[in-house]
């Protein structure tokens, strides 16, 4: 026989809601690209978004990079390319899955 406590049936809805909710935060993915000051792709550029996540890519030679999934909210997004850096301030939100970072070199 098995026995099941009110108490932890009565959180089993709550538990579920929050369940939810972490997975849709995080289940939007975010493309981005990083262009230089003459709309030059930048390759090889590090790139770390710090907020409700943290998330590190390196840009391909194309200058894009990629996260599958990706947590909405406000970042502070550092761009380092060689002895450079740049830092960005951005709200990411499901609606803008797509980011495009303009360094001034």
């Amino acid at each position: 026989m098995i026995h099941v406590r009110p108490h932890f049936v009565a959180a089993l809805p709550a538990l579920f809601a929050i369940g939810l909710a972490c997975a849709n935060a995080s289940a939007q993915g975010l493309t981005g690209e990083v262009i230089g000051a003459q709309n030059d792709p930048k390759a090889s550029a590090r790139v770390q978004f710090d907020g409700p996540q943290r998330y590190l890519a390196v840009t391909g030679r194309d200058g894009r990079f990629r996260f599958g999934q990706f947590a909405s909210g406000r970042y502070t997004i550092s761009v380092r390319h060689h002895d450079r850096t740049q830092t960005f301030f951005r709200e990411i939100a499901p609606d803008n899955a797509t980011i495009t970072l303009r360094v001034d070199w």
